[in-house]
């Protein structure tokens, strides 16, 4: 079973997310912020991080994960809304694997976890 690290502050995005991946038969992991989640973690791998966040502390967040042994080979997929974040070019250099815009239903967000999550 797949595991995946949602990590979000926003308290009712993170409850639709979780329940939605739930339901698909997803683990999930639940941190409100990326330090939160570097914490939490102990030996637990995650298949995928969704990490919601804003423009301004997106970049702080990335490196922070792509720094970390335990994360940085993880895909990360980015939950937002923000203009910036839907640039190609942008998410390239954020490291970013994917962009979720947000709103999403639970339908599109369990159907793309699917296609990110590659067999090994």
């Amino acid at each position: 079973m797949a595991t995946i690290l949602v990590i979000n502050a926003k308290a009712g995005l993170v409850f639709a997310t979780q329940t939605a991946l739930q339901s698909a038969n997803y683990e999930t992991l639940i941190a409100s912020s990326v330090r939160d989640a570097i914490d939490t973690l102990g030996n637990i791998r995650p298949t995928l991080i969704l990490l919601g966040d804003t423009e301004a502390s997106m970049r702080a967040s990335m490196a922070i994960l792509k720094a970390h042994p335990q994360t940085r080979d993880i895909p990360v997929i980015l939950q937002s809304d923000q203009l910036m974040i839907q640039n190609p070019d942008y998410q390239q250099s954020l490291g970013a694997t994917a962009v979720l815009e947000n709103p999403y239903s639970a339908r599109q967000l369990i159907d793309d976890i699917a296609t990110w999550i590659q067999p090994a």
